[in-house]
């Protein structure tokens, strides 16, 4: 068995839940959190020792990534919604299987490119780290992302926008006019009194 995939795997599956584990811990249901957490790995260590005599150090591996998977990619999101009072499937469709069904074609796009690499550099961990956010985030909008998502997305790129055309020269948004001061000048002018009245 591959051992560094089955590793990579449990990283995977790790980040997977960490929203999850971020929310239970944010909320103060620390003890529920750590009682699973503490649960996974006990499993982890029964399962490696049923396993590392038969198949080695892929036994460690196993044995790290099954109780991992339950854990991370059901059990601790279904306390996270169940935290939240969220229907459990949109949760883990939202916080789970949006982000892995984006990373799948990430990967099967990187995993040739990769292959190509023979020695790493800064500039070939940079060049893969940005390809890499770039392909996950398009895929993540295509498939993963909800509409709320989408949406927000959208309202927070159109205020970018605006920000930049207001601080562009000649674009009439870029400060208050003459007019607009001598507006507020006289608005903001106190009235004299009337020398006529008593």
């Amino acid at each position: 068995l591959p051992v560094m995939y089955l590793f990579i795997g449990v990283f995977l599956v790790t980040a997977a839940q960490n929203p999850s584990g971020a929310i239970l811990r944010g909320i103060g249901q620390v003890r529920t959190y750590s009682i699973t957490v503490m649960l996974e790995y006990a499993a982890n260590i029964a399962i490696s020792v049923l396993l590392i005599p038969r198949i080695g150090v892929a036994g460690a591996a196993l044995g790290t990534l099954i109780p991992a998977a339950v854990n991370d990619l059901l059990v601790i999101p279904w306390l996270a919604s169940r935290a939240l009072r969220l229907n459990y499937w949109s949760f883990l469709r939202g916080g789970v299987i949006g982000p892995v069904a984006a990373a799948v074609p990430a990967l099967l796009l990187l995993w040739p490119l990769s292959m190509g690499l023979t020695e790493a550099s800064l500039l070939t961990i940079g060049l893969g780290g940005a390809a890499t956010v770039l392909l996950f985030g398009a895929f993540y909008l295509l498939v993963g992302a909800g509409s709320e998502e989408r949406t927000a997305l959208r309202e927070a790129l159109d205020a970018v926008l605006r920000r930049k055309r207001r601080r562009t020269p000649g674009s009439g948004e870029h400060g208050p006019t003459a007019e607009h001061i001598d507006t507020h000048a006289e608005q903001a002018r106190p009235a004299r009194p009337d020398s006529r009245q008593p």
